[in-house]
């Protein structure tokens, strides 16, 4: 299932694998975001991971990445 989304000023699209997995189809890099069962987020990237931590509030989505901030919000 893809969902869209906008991240400075641009749409974006996400596939969303077996309620776990969220792939950038369009991205050059193979980057995936793991959901854990015990409601942890963790960011693939290549053979590198880390744990990253999001909140919702209305619209928007916030992403934190090692410290930086990211907004997303829906189309």
């Amino acid at each position: 299932m893809n969902h869209e989304f906008v991240y400075k000023g641009e749409n974006k699209t996400v596939e969303l694998k077996n309620n776990r997995f969220a792939s950038f189809p369009n991205s050059s890099n193979t980057i995936e975001i793991e959901y854990t069962p015990d409601g942890r987020l963790f960011l693939h990237n290549g053979a590198q991971a880390r744990e990253i931590y999001a909140a919702v509030n209305g619209d928007k989505t916030f992403v934190d990445i090692d410290g930086v901030l990211y907004e997303f919000t829906l189309p």
